[in-house]
């Protein structure tokens, strides 16, 4: 679908071929890789991580009168929730009502391993939620206990049940569409820490909503977005008004996403590109069209884990939230951690 700059989506989450460009410097080189890595490590280790940051929610577990509760700080505010209330908002905040029941349990049980992997490690959580009333206010008429319902017996289906890897909390990366395959760990981080991050082939992908998104920036309003970054390099390019040809696509990963784009004499990590412009994923394609710089992106999100897409299909065709989650994490276990 071709959109303009008013109509664009404003959503928000090792490749080591050669190929450089003339005048790179192996320092530089060297300082893109690592802010690669940095940047797809927040992003699999934090999902929707944009929306937290603007929620700035604060939690810490404890039980009583036998119900475990959370601390809730959003703007300022303290209050306590339910853990089950919790954990439903942001189960409802993560993954469309109107998603295959499996599907949104399978949502539930990594939500759950990340929520309990950053108690165990930080002692508080951190997530975006919807409350009963603000999700009251989505619903449409006489449709929101239906809604409700949904989410619930998602959480309760899959009480205290989380994704395990050799006994440890699993790195439960999930986004919303891919390109056709979810992206392997070990090619884009150069690490083998997290082995179940690996690539899973999701043809279904290509046909999810939105599953392409064409936008057109003028170079001015792309020099604009990307200034605080590139000034980071080198001010005197920040200052600059780039042409087409001051765009290079460097390198991609096996999947498709950009892991390194030029802008003028520099080579940045394309996830930081992203951010910048607000580009549902990286998986991203430039061409110059009328005088201005028009981005085709496919997919939503970093692409790491399980595909909330085909997730829903698998749960269509027949899945259990169980298979479901063996396919996105293989070699995981789905077990009760207390």
């Amino acid at each position: 679908m071709w959109k303009n700059r008013k109509d664009r989506w404003k959503g928000a989450r090792h490749y080591h071929r050669e190929h450089g460009f003339p005048g790179e410097r192996k320092e530089n080189r060297i300082q893109i890789i690592k802010k690669i890595s940095s940047f797809l490590m927040i992003l699999i280790l934090l999902p929707y991580v944009i929306t937290v940051f603007w929620n700035g929610t604060n939690i810490r577990k404890w039980n009583q009168d036998e119900k475990q509760y959370v601390l809730v700080n959003t703007d300022g505010k303290e209050k306590q929730v339910l853990w089950e209330e919790y954990l439903i908002g942001v189960l409802a905040d993560t993954i469309p009502r109107t998603y295959e029941k499996e599907a949104i349990a399978a949502q539930a049980v990594i939500l759950r391993t990340v929520l309990q992997r950053e108690l165990a490690e930080k002692g508080f959580a951190s997530e975006a939620y919807i409350t009963a009333k603000e999700l009251k206010g989505k619903a449409t008429a006489g449709n929101y206990e239906k809604m409700y319902q949904k989410y619930k017996s998602a959480v309760e289906e899959t009480s205290d049940l989380v994704l395990l890897y050799q006994d440890q909390y699993a790195n439960a990366a999930y986004h919303r569409s891919n390109t056709g395959s979810t992206r392997d760990s070990k090619e884009v981080l150069g690490t083998e820490e997290y082995p179940y991050l690996c690539a899973v082939s999701c043809p279904e992908d290509k046909r999810a909503d939105e599953a392409m998104n064409i936008s057109t920036f003028s170079y001015e309003e792309t020099m604009k977005n990307c200034r605080s970054f590139l000034a980071a390099v080198e001010k005197e390019q920040a200052e600059k008004i780039f042409s087409f040809d001051d765009f290079e696509i460097v390198k991609q990963d096996s999947a498709g996403y950009v892991t390194e784009l030029r802008m003028g004499e520099n080579t940045y990590p394309g996830e930081e590109f992203r951010t910048a412009m607000g580009l549902p994923s990286c998986a991203f394609t430039l061409q110059d069209y009328k005088g201005e710089l028009r981005i085709t992106t496919v997919g939503n999100g970093h692409g790491f884990g399980m595909s909330q897409w085909s997730a829903n299909v698998m749960a269509k065709d027949g899945a259990s939230y169980a298979e479901i989650l063996q396919c996105f994490y293989p070699g995981t276990e789905v077990k009760t951690r207390e």
